[in-house]
């Protein structure tokens, strides 16, 4: 309990430089339109359509990406086969894929990138409008995406390390995803 309020002095991830966070943002970004404006061509439902994107785009943020991930790899490894065997494809989708993408590139990119140049109160606003504006235009929801948004932008601030926001993204969408489950939500 003693370092329950430690803050973190030294980022985990190393912030990337300006050329390859532009070149990461304009690519992810073009990925997403794409499959927008090919999604009533490409015969495969949506939800599939959205999670190959979701991969491709954490394939490239992993790949290209400045994040070093020296957290608990094996237990990852066996908490998705646990999941690939038990869940359907929205579970892995809107639980795994783009919680995973949307932290690598809301926090991991135009955070770090914002803040270090605006300081930390714009840079959360800032990526919370475009938070609340991506979940706005498929869920029609803004309080959950805020709250969510500034949690995850100050678990980046107290750990410094990716994991924290993607990690309590996963488990907030675990928690919508099984609410109908839970008498309690």
């Amino acid at each position: 309990m003693q370092n329950i309020f430690h803050i973190s002095e030294s980022w985990h991830d190393p912030l990337p430089g300006l050329n390859r966070t532009l070149l990461l943002v304009v690519f992810v970004l073009s990925i997403e339109c794409l499959a927008f404006f090919l999604r009533n061509t490409i015969p495969l439902s949506p939800l599939f359509l959205m999670g190959i994107v979701r991969l491709i785009d954490i394939v490239i943020l992993f790949y290209f990406g400045a994040w070093t991930f020296q957290i608990v790899q094996s237990t990852a490894v066996l908490l998705l086969k646990g999941l690939f065997s038990a869940f359907s494809a929205f579970f892995l989708t809107a639980c795994l894929l783009s919680p995973t993408a949307e932290e690598l590139f809301f926090r991991g990119l135009i955070y770090r990138r914002l803040r270090a140049h605006l300081g930390i109160g714009i840079s959360m606003a800032a990526v919370t409008l475009l938070f609340i504006g991506l979940h706005f235009i498929f869920s029609r929801q803004i309080i959950i995406p805020l709250l969510g948004s500034l949690v995850f932008c100050l678990g980046y601030e107290v750990h410094k390390s990716i994991f924290t926001p993607l990690f309590l993204h996963i488990f907030g969408n675990l928690l919508i995803y099984l609410s109908p489950l839970i008498p309690f939500i």
